[in-house]
């Protein structure tokens, strides 16, 4: 089903605004969202374990880096604003839907980005911390209140539950399903997490979530 004009003229603004945080391919992309990008590219990014190293910058390299990477932040940022306006002017129901779908994608987004800036704040401070001067500070140190980040999803998983309660049919429910799972196993709601994953496995059973919903089942029941 092709998306109304409305959506089309309120979204072209936010594509175009995150044209740049996708990466460039030599042939056409297919319409349907793919896996190989968006949230679920690096759903596990928190098991990940952490560099043994991390790599030797010059100066030079590193402005470009962190101007290129604010550019794209700025980008999600706008676009996320977009999508705001545009549900905030009370679409139709399906429009709002697509609407609702790709805004959750970009928050999603986001919240993984501030996850990974915590995260190396949090990694720098263990290193000093581990030092023998710090050893040597006493238990009544900063370095003792330190607690290791999580990523918070609440806003996206907002948007994610709608879709999933008031659109039932909508064309990617087995991903929003599963990443309300996601979602809720981070926030350590265990049970519901599991209800979500089995609902994939008994909804989706052709989804390429299949697996991966059996496998957090998996986890669950034999970690």
């Amino acid at each position: 089903m092709k998306q109304p004009m409305r959506l089309r003229t309120w979204l072209a603004g936010a594509w175009l605004a995150t044209a740049l945080l996708l990466p460039a391919r030599g042939h056409a992309q297919p319409k349907e969202v793919q896996l190989d990008r968006g949230p679920t590219s690096d759903l596990y990014m928190r098991k990940r374990p952490l560099a043994p190293q991390a790599p030797v910058l010059s100066d030079e390299l590193r402005k470009l880096l962190y101007a290129t990477e604010t550019k794209r932040d700025a980008k999600r940022l706008e676009a996320i604003g977009l999508l705001r306006g545009f549900i905030n002017s009370n679409p139709g129901p399906d429009a709002r839907a697509d609407g609702v779908f790709k805004l959750a994608e970009l928050l999603w987004e986001e919240a993984r980005r501030s996850y990974l800036e915590k995260m190396e704040a949090f990694s720098r401070s263990s290193i000093n911390c581990s030092s023998e001067a710090a050893k040597d500070a006493g238990k009544d140190s900063k370095c003792a209140a330190a607690v290791e980040p999580r990523i918070d999803l609440k806003e996206a998983e907002q948007f994610y539950q709608e879709l999933h309660d008031k659109h039932p049919n909508f064309r990617r429910a087995d991903l929003v399903t599963y990443l309300l799972g996601f979602a809720a196993k981070e926030d350590n709601r265990e049970a519901q997490a599991m209800g979500f994953f089995q609902e994939v496995i008994t909804n989706h059973p052709t989804s390429p979530l299949f697996g991966d919903a059996w496998m957090m089942v998996g986890e669950h029941h034999f970690a």
